[in-house]
């Protein structure tokens, strides 16, 4: 009876996991102040794992320890931290992602439920992507000013999320079928021009010019035939569907870099280093965990986050989770290296991430703990016999 119960229970955390994780790209959409439907489903999730006494055992895997000690560290910047409050609530968010990671990584134990695990994300962040397309649809070509989508969230990060989709796309996706693909790689092209992200649009084509190259290596018929007709449909879209004022956004990405008119990033990323260049205390050990708005507000009194999650970990936890982190990421790459089958595509699951880091504020937000559970499960199942076949 106890066993039937424990099965059940485990079933249960598994359900409950992908929910939590494709509710990930909703948790912007808030149903009252601080309450969101991703929190209420995390709430069951860690009260079935209690239940299921044995999903609570630590795997002793290289990322998972990496995040541990990170954890651990930014825990104890609450002693000298800039406001001690602030970081405390901010090291309950990093326990909350460690056990979610903890959870799955012991919840995941097989490749089918790896890909249902990719799946639930992909769902969640296609139903942004609609619900984006729709709305910008309803409003950019009846305002004559740039509209940019913000009813779900941050544009940047709801940018980063449906590429990062894409991305698990195609690692799960099986050989046949690729018109179907090829479609919803278009489809997500649509949504990221919708949201207006610049940061975005240049994740999108990094990760479509790879991912390209690799069909073409393959010798895919479909590639030779699909892809440019889908190419030449996105061009066609950009050039006559979409607003002039957007188009003026994107095209002059290049001209902005030259100019530093980055939305006031490099500003704030130059301020950031007079102040660490000043308080040489901050370069080994940090500001405290979190407090990287308050400490920036106090010099210039504007509450600004530091829209680079380099330098947000370089500036509250100093040097020494800096390296820590530093070292989360290279057991990353490992991870992918010594995956048998060598598709570029793989790497993607690292490079997409880096790139949104550059501009966006990561470190409140579960994607980077997530992103390791990711990438080990997709090695350690590489590693089967069933994987190497269903993928080729």
């Amino acid at each position: 009876m106890k066993g039937i119960t424990h099965c059940k229970m485990k079933r249960l955390t598994y359900i409950l996991s992908l929910i939590v994780v494709g509710l990930t790209p909703l948790d912007a959409i808030t149903l009252s102040e601080g309450v969101t439907f991703g929190r209420i489903f995390y709430i069951l999730l860690i009260i079935s794992a209690l239940l299921s006494k044995d999903l609570f055992k630590v795997r002793l895997n290289k990322y998972v320890g990496a995040l541990s000690v990170f954890s651990l560290w930014a825990f104890v910047t609450f002693i000298w931290s800039f406001n001690i409050e602030t970081t405390i609530l901010r090291c309950l968010y990093l326990i909350q992602y460690l056990l979610l990671v903890i959870i799955l990584n012991n919840v995941i134990d097989d490749e089918r439920k790896f890909r249902a695990l990719c799946w639930s994300w992909v769902v969640g962040a296609l139903y942004i992507g609609w619900n984006t397309i729709v709305n910008f649809s309803q409003h950019s070509f009846v305002e004559n000013e740039l509209y940019r989508v913000s009813e779900f969230g941050n544009s940047n990060e709801n940018s980063f999320m449906l590429c990062y989709a894409m991305v698990l796309l195609i690692v799960v996706w099986k050989g046949a079928r690729r018109l179907y693909l090829y479609a919803i790689l278009l489809f997500a092209f649509l949504a990221i021009l919708a949201n207006g992200s610049r940061t975005g649009l240049l994740m999108y084509l990094f990760m479509a010019g790879i991912f390209v190259l690799s069909e073409f290596k393959k010798n895919r018929r479909a590639a030779f035939f699909v892809l440019p007709a889908i190419i030449v449909i996105a061009i066609y879209i950009v050039l006559n569907y979409l607003p002039e004022s957007s188009d003026e956004r994107f095209l002059n990405i290049s001209e902005d870099i030259k100019e530093g008119n980055l939305a006031n990033r490099q500003w704030i990323w130059r301020v950031a280093f007079d102040i660490l260049s000043q308080r040489e205390r901050y370069i080994l050990v940090g500001s405290g965990w979190g407090t990287f708005p308050e400490v920036f507000q106090s010099v210039t009194g504007i509450y600004y986050g530091s829209h680079n999650f380099y330098i947000n970990i370089l500036f509250t936890t100093g040097i020494v989770g800096f390296l820590i982190v530093m070292y989360y990421l290279i057991f990353c790459w490992e991870y992918i290296r010594r995956i048998p089958s060598k598709k570029i595509t793989y790497y993607l699951l690292l490079y997409i991430p880096l790139i949104s880091m550059m501009t966006t504020n990561w470190e409140s937000r579960r994607w980077w703990f997530l992103m390791g559970v990711f990438i080990y499960k997709l090695y350690e199942f590489s590693i089967t016999t069933s994987w190497k076949k269903t993928n080729e």
